[in-house]
């Protein structure tokens, strides 16, 4: 698979269960290894530069994880 997103653009993916969306999206994210290929974001590899290359992506997640007393900021 192969895509472009130009700076400023808003991209969702959807497609049926099933169909690899959260795969893409974890191999972005450097969450999942790809099988071959390459993934390049923000003119990274993620393989080799995950950490720059999270700083430059966001992802909403279905259903957060952060526990009830937990605020934004701890002291």
């Amino acid at each position: 698979m192969s895509f472009e997103v130009k700076k400023g653009e808003i991209v969702g993916l959807l497609r049926p269960n099933g169909a690899g969306k959260t795969t893409i999206l974890e191999m972005m994210e450097g969450l999942r290894k790809s099988d071959s290929g390459t993934s390049i974001v923000a003119n990274a590899n993620v393989a080799e530069a995950t950490r720059k290359v999270t700083s430059h992506i966001g992802v909403q997640l279905q259903s957060s994880s952060f526990f009830d007393n937990m605020k934004g900021v701890q002291p």
